[in-house]
């Protein structure tokens, strides 16, 4: 059995653009939304975000661990440190989304002690979403 991850750092601000996000931590997004724009691109007369918002996803492939993806996420921070500490002020949300799906029934993930000390060090909050697809034959589970 296999499971898919990803990861990407998120943060939300009421008062901060995510261009000067960007220009604080000398990086470039995955993906950005600005506070007031439509919270669905497809429903433009959808509710309005109310933050603006600011992802940098890790670019590894979603078969590697989750632990993985997470190093990768931290080293990026780790490197920007104190431009880190700088924003991180201005902001609302400063966090590790993580996404996580089983191939089958069930998964599991370990993070080790290290990654866990290196994301407390970062001041890091950690939101793990999971999504379980299926069996291990491959139908689809039921609700009983």
């Amino acid at each position: 059995m296999m499971i898919e991850a990803k990861a990407s750092i998120r943060i939300l601000s009421l008062t901060e653009s995510p261009e000067t996000v960007s220009e604080i931590l000398n990086l470039s997004p995955s993906l950005v939304a600005h506070k007031g724009d439509s919270i669905s691109r497809r429903v433009p007369n959808s509710r309005q975000r109310s933050h603006s918002l600011w992802i940098l996803e890790s670019p590894l492939p979603q078969t590697v661990s989750l632990e993985e993806h997470i190093a990768h996420l931290c080293g990026v921070l780790v490197a920007a440190r104190a431009d880190v500490e700088r924003i991180r002020s201005q902001c609302d949300v400063f966090e590790l989304f993580c996404m996580m799906s089983p191939t089958g029934d069930q998964g599991s993930v370990k993070l080790s002690a290290a990654s866990l000390a290196l994301l407390a060090q970062l001041r890091m909050d950690v939101v793990l979403d999971v999504y379980a697809v299926g069996t291990s034959d491959g139908s689809k589970m039921e609700a009983e």
